[in-house]
């Protein structure tokens, strides 16, 4: 276990404990600067297909305490984050926390459509 500290959006420390930190990776994204910067840093990079489920992702998730899902939904889709979900529940994991919640609905000023709906 090691002792990480951060700093937020407003510049505030923040620390928290760190047990085990592994991230899932495109397989053609793995030797990427960033995830090699991961490594050396401790992390564990598994390389993962978010279009399937598949006993390599349940594996590496087995022992997590909580899986954070920062998938980016590049086709509108959100195949790829409950696929991650399913695989997290099928590992045991005990909070999954997802990465699209719904969909982002600009004010009532923005949109003329939704004005026209929402009229008595």
């Amino acid at each position: 276990m090691a002792l990480k500290s951060a700093l937020n959006m407003n510049g505030d420390k923040l620390t928290y404990w760190v047990q085990k930190l592994t991230t899932f990776a495109r397989p053609s994204s793995v030797d990427k600067q960033e995830y090699v910067s991961l490594k050396k840093r401790g992390a564990t990079v598994v390389p993962a297909d978010m279009t399937t489920i598949n006993e390599d992702m349940i594996e590496a998730m087995r022992d997590a305490d909580v899986v954070i899902c920062t998938a980016i939904l590049d086709t509108f889709s959100a195949t790829p984050m409950n696929n991650f979900a399913t695989a997290a529940r099928k590992a045991g994991v005990k909070r999954f926390v997802p990465s699209l919640f719904g969909p982002c609905a600009p004010g009532r000023d923005v949109t003329w459509l939704r004005e026209i709906v929402s009229k008595p």
